[in-house]
């Protein structure tokens, strides 16, 4: 006969490479807030995928219902009724064409901004990094960039929304692929 010495541990805790141990009152402490966090955060999205199931009467229905109704599909048939697919097609082409645009235009000047030594280089690079409010805020160039495209005959053209596309992200485009680089 042989004895199996079990073994003990008197207190559990959690370390990750590098760092001391922690205990797992203060993991929990932690944890359970951004656990709270997170299903605040999860909330309206789950609500949204609930609504978008529901019959038109559940949806109005006062108080509103969590559960009990019958699940369908009938909202879904009409988005992809009224063109979802052919919209989103046009919207994936667009997208592509601005950042195969911005990344071609982007990588030569980050390029050119990290290996060469120029007069002005840092005080160009800092122009560029100061435009990246003036790309996130492109509402507000929406009259100005119209009144541009239509003097040059390129309103309703496949070209204007990549190359808008495009000039707003490139101050962003350049600066993450200089960091790349």
């Amino acid at each position: 006969m042989s004895t199996f010495a079990i073994p003990t541990v008197a207190k559990r805790e959690i370390a990750a490479p590098g760092r001391p141990p922690i205990d797992r009152f203060w993991a929990l402490l932690v944890l359970l807030p951004v656990a709270a966090l997170m299903l605040v955060n999860l909330l309206p999205l789950l609500w949204g995928v609930l609504t978008s199931i529901k019959p038109e009467a559940a949806i109005f229905a006062t108080p509103p219902q969590f559960a009990g109704f019958t699940p369908t599909n009938a909202h879904y048939e009409r988005v992809f009724a009224a063109g979802f697919v052919q919209s989103f097609a046009i919207s994936l082409a667009y997208s592509g064409a601005a950042v195969v645009l911005a990344l071609t235009l982007a990588l030569p000047a980050a390029y050119a901004f990290d290996r060469f030594d120029f007069q002005f280089r840092q005080s160009l690079f800092l122009l560029i990094v100061a435009s990246i409010p003036l790309s996130l805020g492109a509402a507000a160039l929406l009259i100005p960039n119209y009144v541009y495209f239509v003097r040059l005959g390129l309103v309703n053209t496949p070209f204007a929304l990549p190359l808008i596309y495009a000039a707003h992200q490139l101050p962003m485009a350049i600066w993450v692929v200089k960091g790349t680089i």
